[in-house]
Parts: C-alpha cells; structure tokens; sequence
C-alpha cells in the first residue's frame, strides 16, 4: 500500500447512506486512494471541498432535489468519477471532463479500473475530449446561463462567435457554448453536421429549403428557426454532393 500521505485525497459525496458505506468500504479496500471526507448533499459537498481541497470527487449525480452537476461551478482542479443509477446519464461532455463514470450498483472491477485511472492518470474510451458524438447522445454543455442539457438531434444550427459558439436549437433556444466551431465539426456526425458557411454548421436533416439570395449565395431555411442561415456558394455545392 502506498504511503497515505502520497495518496490522492478522496471526497465521496452519495446521499444513499447503503451506496455510500459500501462504495466507501471498495475504496478504502483497494488501498491506493485516501478518504478525507463523505458528503450527503449539495451543500455538504460544497462546504467539504472548500474545507479538504480533495484531489478526486466520486459524485453521485442525484442528491435528493439537488444536482450533483451543480457542485462543478465549486471544484477547481479536482477530477471527477460521475456515479449514477441511470447510464443515460453517461453523457458525452464537453465541459465535464470527467475521469470515468460508474454505474449503481458499483462493481469491484470497475472501481478498480476508474482508480487505476486515477493513479496512472489514463483517460476512458469514451473521454469526452477526443471521442465523436452521435445523433442520440445528449450533452452536457456550460452554457451561457450556467449548465445544460442539449440533444444532439435538436440542434438546428452551431454560429461561430470567436472562441465560443452559439447553439440554436429546434425549440427556439439561442444558447452561448463556450467551445469553437472547429471543436463541434471535429466530433459532431459529419453526414448530419455539414458547413453551410464558414461561420456556420447547420443540421442537414432540419433543412426545409434553399433558396438563391444574392452574390451567388443562398438562404438556408431550417426547421425550428425563425430566420434562415447564409449559405454561401462553396459550401452550396458540397451540400448537394452529400444529399445527392
């Protein structure tokens, strides 16, 4: 066993007082990871972060009314394991850099894969950085007015605004994302998610029409937007080779 004083500092936070005791129990079994503290709520974990400065969170993702995402606006360079009961909730974050994500109930082998991770400093195959996005997955984005949820299918168009993006969505949201156009095009499905101007990635199956605008440009109308997205003459004609 490592010396306790070189092991990365463990904070639990799960309000399941069974799931807790027995995820806390494989932890300290393992022997390579130090426990420092156990939160039950929001606020718990809130006020033992600032307290024990952790080097690793297991969060559990429903604490009671609360989030667990909210306690991310509080940690700084501490990594996270998500654990949840739900594996809808192992989405593909761009914000949430997460390290691993657990399912309930936890099982010894993966435990040990999640803090193998933790003391090799690997990353999972589906770390949220470098793995593609598909039309089913939902993301969990920092938006403009804090933290999100987006489908990926209802996103109707992504704009360019210097570093950041803004996402449109079917529902009529405008949201700012705090990630670059190039960062969507490089993992978003590429017969879905085509350039339509170099500012601009619409989602080829919400485009109701084309129409010839001016400068041998056209008017793309999306479904879900109250305007229609410039398409400039380029791009036009790598559109049509993909719906061709």
């Amino acid at each position: 066993m490592n010396d306790t004083h070189a092991q990365p500092r463990t904070l639990v936070v799960e309000d399941e007082r069974l799931a807790r005791t027995e995820l806390v129990d494989m932890i300290r079994d393992d022997g390579r990871l130090q426990i420092v503290g156990e939160a039950t709520s929001l606020d718990e974990a809130v006020a033992l972060l600032k307290r024990l400065e952790p080097d690793i969170i297991f969060l559990d993702i429903h604490l009671g009314a609360d989030s667990g995402f909210a306690l991310l606006d509080h940690c700084d360079a501490q990594e996270v394991i998500f654990v949840t009961a739900h594996d809808e909730h192992a989405i593909r974050a761009f914000e949430v850099n997460a390290l691993d994500y657990l399912l309930k109930p936890v099982v010894p082998a993966r435990l040990t894969d999640a803090i193998d991770r933790v003391v090799v400093g690997l990353r999972p195959a589906h770390e949220p950085g470098v793995s593609p996005i598909g039309e089913d997955d939902r993301l969990f984005l920092r938006l403009d007015d804090g933290w999100g949820f987006i489908h990926v299918r209802e996103i109707a168009a992504i704009s360019a605004e210097g570093n950041y993006s803004r996402i449109r969505t079917t529902d009529g949201a405008n949201r700012l994302v705090q990630k670059s156009l190039q960062e969507w095009e490089a993992r978003l499905p590429g017969r879905r998610f085509v350039r339509v101007h170099r500012s601009t990635i619409a989602n080829v199956d919400l485009i109701e029409r084309t129409v010839e605008w001016s400068n041998y440009s056209y008017q793309v109308h999306i479904r879900g937007l109250a305007e229609p997205v410039v398409m400039s003459r380029r791009y036009a004609t790598r559109l049509k080779r993909l719906l061709g």
